[in-house]
């Protein structure tokens, strides 16, 4: 099996395509890099650190594909239920006080 094999290739799991960087998310799914790494550190979407201490001032996040799908999924716009239509009362239609 050669390594210029598009099969062979194809046939490799790609787990580095599951996690994405902020830059990326960034790109992909056009929106700032301060909101994504608002939602991380807000707790509203899960990832995390690589950075060599966990503790510094400057993390380097990962978040998984499945972590945003969820995340989305979270924050979809249900559109509300229809009001029901309020009819006027006819000046023909007796009131029963």
């Amino acid at each position: 099996m050669s390594t210029s094999d598009p099969a062979a290739s194809s046939a490799k799991p790609q787990s580095h395509r599951e996690w994405l960087t902020i830059p990326q998310l960034a790109r992909e799914y056009h929106l700032g890099r301060d909101k994504w790494r608002g939602f991380i550190v807000r707790g509203e979407l899960a990832a995390i650190n690589i950075a060599n201490d966990p503790h510094s001032l400057r993390p380097r996040y990962m978040v998984s594909r499945a972590a945003v799908e969820a995340f989305l999924e979270s924050r979809r716009v249900v559109p509300p239920a229809p009001k029901p239509v309020r009819r006027r009362a006819d000046a023909a239609t007796p009131r029963y006080v």
